[in-house]
């Protein structure tokens, strides 16, 4: 390992190689439990975790109910099951097939959220009909079992908007569901179709334990559909829609016939033809306000959102880049008076040499530091998440991800030509960033990663998070010598083969040591670890325990899955 990692963080690094064993604590009091194995049913696929709470884990699986004849399937809309565990011991109390009213309209089914709010669980769903494209936003009570409670009621309904032209896009009607701030109301975002050339469309709706409507109607945006890319957005309790969006700066131009033509900017030499933009929207006054979100002398390449009820702020952080694209140089925050609609603290901040080294030769970080342009910043990260924490302090976490593209062409025997187009998919390194409670950016870190895959999306890739009061942890799949390899200063080496991986956990605290320790062998334990299904819409913050999907593959035998936790020391003593 260069010397430079060491210098940078102003840390030791340290990797612990324990083995842990399938159910037990290892020696960094992490403890791992895994549930019993269940068959994966022949018409059963995309088993994911979808909620928790302190008692119980919920899962849901989609059943496929396609009848596939000899020379053509026969598509049907497929089921949902959910099945509900106890958080302790993970042993299956329920599993049910949810029920809909009967319709003639045959409508595809797929959850937005699951969630509880006083005591009260509740599964938002999606229901598209697929030949008219209309949506309708369905909400149904549950019992803590998973057993469905009354009615289905329905929240709102959309309907789909299609181009003109002979090349025809159709554009849905999409919902979104999160809690309040306090927990005490559910908030529902309407993002209704309309074309590229209208004004974009936003309805809200907040509602009680009761399901009944606090606040509801639509703003209407000062942007046009086609001109303003809608990233992320917050609602606070007392009736607020904080929007984050780019808006493309726009020129007009008159044509021959004399009618004026609208169209985004060139871009010019050091400065960007776009800016992200924050709205504030007072439901009550119905009042629009917006912030600039820009960084001086630079582009924002990613940015995120969270609001802070307490202070009645919006925290926004992110990267940004000195060059036209998509790469990043360094990261920014800034923290927004809700009231005022103003930028009241704002920073921001290179990655220096050693950092930047880490990643790119001293030949390039040369030319970048010199002012030149050219593939010398950072590429293909995405910011992944945006934690704060109850002292003030953020953690921002960002992946690196890419897709490989391949077609080649074969001329048979009958003179027909066959193309094939393959895919490879990479989910490379992790960038984190401690922001203080002051602002100030006190560390920047690399954690070393390669997963490769072909064709399938990466199932097996990426990672999953949970931030404690004085660590966060970061849990994925490797190569069975990264561990030894990383202690020892070498390379990492690619991950492309989940059934001879290690699942690892690294551990990085808030003055920066990391450790980088193996929770258990796909080989060892028959358990291979799958990230994508344990991704849930989840408080990084609420819980020392994240619960782990895992899968058993076995020759000339159907999958095997069960469900693991892996709970966290709490009230840890930082290194």
């Amino acid at each position: 390992m260069k010397k430079t990692l060491f210098s940078f963080l102003l840390l030791s690094f340290v990797s612990l190689v324990c083995g842990a064993k399938p159910n037990g604590i290892d020696s960094s009091g992490l403890q791992l439990e895994w549930g019993k194995y269940e068959k994966i049913g022949k018409k059963l696929y995309g088993k994911e975790i979808v909620y928790e709470n302190s008692d119980f884990v919920y899962v849901i699986e989609k059943e496929n109910k396609n009848i596939n004849l000899l020379f053509f399937e026969i598509s049907k809309p497929h089921g949902l099951i959910l099945s509900v565990y106890r958080s302790h011991g993970l042993i299956i109390i329920n599993s049910n097939k949810l029920k809909f009213p009967k319709s003639d309209v045959k409508y595809e089914y797929s959850i937005l959220k699951l969630g509880e709010i006083e005591n009260k669980l509740y599964v938002f769903i999606k229901a598209h009909h697929p030949k008219t494209d209309e949506v309708k936003l369905l909400v149904q009570e549950l019992a803590s079992n998973g057993t469905q409670k009354g009615f289905i009621y329905e929240v709102d309904a959309g309907v789909a908007t299609k181009s003109a032209g002979l090349f025809k896009k159709t554009k849905l009607t999409n919902f979104s569901v999160q809690l309040s701030p306090d927990g005490t109301k559910i908030g529902i975002v309407k993002f209704n179709s309309v074309q590229e050339d209208q004004p974009l469309s936003i309805g809200y709706k907040m509602l009680d334990a009761s399901l009944k409507a606090v606040w509801s109607g639509s703003i209407e945006l000062p942007y046009k559909q086609q001109f303003f890319d809608l990233t992320s957005y917050e609602m606070g309790n007392d009736g607020q829609l904080f929007l984050l969006g780019k808006a493309w700066k726009l020129e007009w131009k008159f044509g021959s016939s004399g009618k004026s033509k609208t169209k985004i900017s060139k871009q010019k030499k050091g400065l960007p033809n776009y800016s992200y933009k924050c709205l504030i929207f007072e439901i009550k006054t119905k009042t629009l306000k917006q912030v600039d979100v820009g960084v001086k002398d630079s582009y924002v390449t990613d940015v995120s959102m969270r609001y802070l009820q307490d202070s009645n702020q919006l925290y926004l952080a992110g990267f940004f880049s000195e060059q036209w694209g998509s790469s990043i140089r360094g990261t920014f925050n800034k923290s927004i008076d809700v009231e005022l609609a103003q930028v009241v603290q704002a920073k921001q901040k290179k990655f220096n040499q050693r950092f930047l080294e880490l990643f790119l030769s001293s030949k390039k970080v040369k030319k970048l530091q010199g002012g030149k342009n050219g593939n010398y910043e950072l590429a293909n990260f995405r910011l992944d998440n945006l934690t704060i924490k109850e002292d003030g302090s953020a953690l921002v976490v960002a992946e690196q991800y890419y897709v490989k593209m391949n077609t080649s062409s074969t001329v048979e025997s009958d003179g027909f030509i066959s193309t094939r187009t393959n895919y490879t998919y990479h989910y490379g390194d992790i960038v984190a960033v401690y922001i203080n409670q002051n602002g100030e950016i006190r560390w920047t870190a690399k954690i070393p990663k390669h997963q490769i895959s072909y064709n399938d999306g990466g199932p097996f890739s990426s990672y999953i998070i949970n931030v404690e009061r004085d660590k966060v942890y970061l849990v994925f799949n490797d190569h069975r010598n990264n561990v030894e390899n990383w202690n020892e200063g070498k390379e990492i080496q690619k991950m492309g083969s989940p059934r001879s991986s290690i699942t690892v956990v690294v551990s990085i605290n808030n003055q920066g040591i990391m450790k980088r320790e193996q929770l258990f062998s796909a080989k060892e334990s028959n358990v291979v670890f799958r990230p994508k299904s344990s991704w849930y819409n989840r408080d990084t913050r609420g819980s020392n325990r994240i619960y782990l999907f895992g899968l058993n593959y076995k020759l000339f035998s159907r999958a095997k899955f069960k469900l693991g936790s892996l709970t966290f020391p709490r009230n840890t003593v930082s290194d």
